[in-house]
């Protein structure tokens, strides 16, 4: 009766719907259910023996269960667990104006609801997400999660009960999730600014170097070894090399130096960090870099865009939207996002898929520390006082105390590893779901996967398989025709983007300017503000207001003091009382807006400054500068 109604209410930027309308569309309503009257004059649903619903006073079980699990409020993220009659997600809807995600795994049943329960004004709202499936609820809260929403959990004892097998798998997921998220918070913060400033120090180069979208689909059904410099590698490497001129070779960064001494060059290499590049070029010939393919980040670091390469691109990844968003708008273009996942192996692997390789191999991708070896030529594992991996430093290999953990082997043992690994590990599993998935479906790209990095860590979804049982496998062909006909830019297509880059730039500046006259003008405004309770909130709610109204229409502004805003309204949220906004709240503003006028003034204003002086003096006809032997 209203499943119509309700589906075209679904919100149709969530690309999980589409799937999720076609499995509803064929999929039968529940039949054995027993509809019941409650003592409050609704309904309860009586469904494999269990109520899905207080039998007495259903919509006050929904109430209670948003007073006791979630709190409301525009920032916050609320998962439930079962849809039930829907009484959970009308009563939240109405109580709170934070995004809302349904987890319903038995599709008879949410065939039924849809079919007999009117949803679609809170489903219209574009606030409310459904899933039925593991992955997808994933999905959907990484989401959030990562856009800084807080999470609750919600569940009434019916849907609770039916949903009890799946509920410890799903908190266990969640719960790494979570992880994950805290640990990408991290990185964001401490690198937050030197990724900003490798960002303004590659400017100049953006105009030469060409989107990696170029190269999407250029290698369709070629098979690829996406190469690491695990343990492993050193066992490949003979392996590696016979098989050179039948597959796509696909360095991360680090393994080039370790391919090099044995004497192989890899077709692409996938650099990504802000630091760590000088140790990973070091002296490798020129002649050598210039018969590989650099694949580079907006904000690696700026001696790879001045070392020497057969050529360059720049890829965009989702955890570093802004820096894409920004060359986007720039080049008027709309460059497809690698999901970023924390590792340059990742990247790499995703490439792959991109360039639509068949099948794809994971070489030296190890995730672990077999035989207490870090890196491929004998790098072994050495601990600090606190138990945290601490390699000396060398010319050729760029270290940090890492912190450590424990990881399944691939024969069922634990392994010593990286805290870190375990979440490139999901971000790994999490990829061969999506391309299983792909594989049901007729015309998707979905190839095989395996893992050839012996010895490493568990990945589900990959096979194991060494590397020299695909020799004679595949067929040779002519790669070195293929990759000198990636061509790059021509003097008439650079000369735009030059134009174009200058003109952002110079926007750009103008709007770091007036945000740095904003906070300046703000802090003498509050100096001068009285010291009585309702003037100083006047004052306060008058600066929040102008600040925010900045930061919406400057969105790269923003970014540069996001965290500085962050942590602001972090704690504005926690203040209950006038008493305490007059007092904690006048001063967390004062220091907000010295904080980001610091920023701007003695960070990003250099940074953009010496960019344009860049762009200015860089001509066109100016091939990269070499680096020094």
């Amino acid at each position: 009766m209203f499943f119509e109604k309700n589906i075209q209410a679904l919100p149709q930027t969530v690309e999980s719907h589409a799937d999720l309308i076609r499995q509803l569309q064929t999929t039968a309503p529940i039949q054995d259910f027993e509809f019941q009257e409650t003592q409050d004059g609704q309904y309860t649903l009586r469904y494999r023996d269990v109520f899905l619903h207080d039998p007495c006073k259903p919509v006050e079980e929904a109430r209670d269960a948003i007073r006791s699990q979630c709190k409301p409020g525009p920032g916050r993220l609320h998962l439930i667990l079962g849809i039930g009659l829907g009484y959970l997600l009308d009563e939240l809807f109405q109580a709170s104006e934070g995004q809302i995600i349904v987890y319903e795994p038995d599709l008879p049943l949410l065939r039924f609801i849809l079919d007999n329960v009117d949803l679609s004004e809170p489903l219209r709202s574009g606030r409310i997400s459904l899933a039925s499936s593991h992955r997808d609820v994933i999905a959907l809260v990484r989401k959030q999660l990562y856009r800084q929403y807080q999470l609750d959990l919600l569940s009434v004892k019916g849907t609770a009960y039916l949903l009890a097998d799946e509920i410890p798998l799903l908190m266990q997921a969640l719960t790494e999730l979570e992880l994950d998220r805290v640990h990408d918070f991290k990185t964001g913060q401490a690198f937050h600014f030197q990724w900003l400033e490798q960002f303004f120090r590659n400017y100049s180069y953006f105009a030469q170097c060409p989107n990696a979208d170029s190269l999407f689909h250029q290698f369709k059904d070629r098979p690829a070894v996406v190469i690491s410099r695990g343990p492993s590698l050193d066992q490949a490497l003979d392996a590696i090399r016979d098989l050179a001129e039948s597959v796509v070779l696909i360095a991360v960064g680090s393994a080039v130096h370790r391919l090099w001494d044995a004497g192989i060059i890899p077709d692409f290499a996938v650099f990504y960090d802000a630091n760590g590049m000088k140790e990973q070029l070091h002296g490798i010939p020129h002649e050598v870099l210039r018969q590989i393919v650099f694949l580079v980040s907006p904000f690696t670091q700026q001696i790879c865009y001045e070392s020497p390469a057969r050529a360059k691109y720049v890829f965009l990844a989702q955890n570093n939207a802004q820096f894409a968003d920004v060359l986007d708008q720039t080049l008027h273009c709309n460059h497809q996002r690698l999901e970023g996942g924390g590792t340059v192996s990742l990247i790499a692997f995703q490439m792959a898929l991109a360039m639509q390789c068949n099948p794809v191999i994971l070489a030296g991708q190890d995730l672990a520390f077999p035989n207490q070896q870090v890196y491929a030529g004998g790098i072994t594992l050495e601990l600090d006082q606190n138990g945290a991996m601490a390699l000396a430093k060398r010319d050729d290999l760029y270290t940090e105390p890492e912190t450590m953990d424990c990881v399944l082997s691939q024969d069922g043992a634990m392994l010593p590893t990286l805290k870190a690994y375990k979440s490139f590990i999901r971000h790994f599993e999490d990829l061969a779901v999506k391309i299983t998935l792909a594989s049901s479906s007729p015309n998707q790209y979905a190839p095989s996967l395996y893992n050839a990095s012996i010895g490493g860590a568990a990945i589900a979804g990959y096979p194991l398989k060494p590397l020299h049982e695909f020799l004679d496998a595949f067929p040779k062909w002519d790669k070195q025709a293929h990759l000198q006909s990636l061509l790059p830019l021509n003097k008439q297509e650079i000369k735009p983007r030059h134009i174009a880059l200058n003109q952002a730039l110079s926007t750009l500046k103008s709007s770091v300017c007036e945000g740095l006259t904003l906070c300046n003008e703000l802090t003498e405004v509050l100096h001068k503000a009285s010291s009585r309770q309702q003037e100083r909130i006047r004052e306060i709610q008058s600066a929040n207001r102008r600040v925010n109204a900045f930061m919406r229409l400057n969105s790269f502004p923003a970014y540069i003091v996001m965290f500085e805003l962050m942590a602001f309204q972090e704690q504005i949220q926690q203040l209950s009382s006038p008493e305490a906004l007059a007092d904690t709240g006048f001063q967390a503003l004062l220091r907000l807006l010295e904080n980001c006028a610091s920023i701007y003034r003695d960070k990003a204003l250099p940074w953009i400054i010496a960019a344009e002086n860049q762009l200015h003096d860089k001509s066109t006809s100016v091939p990269p500068l070499i680096i020094a032997d």
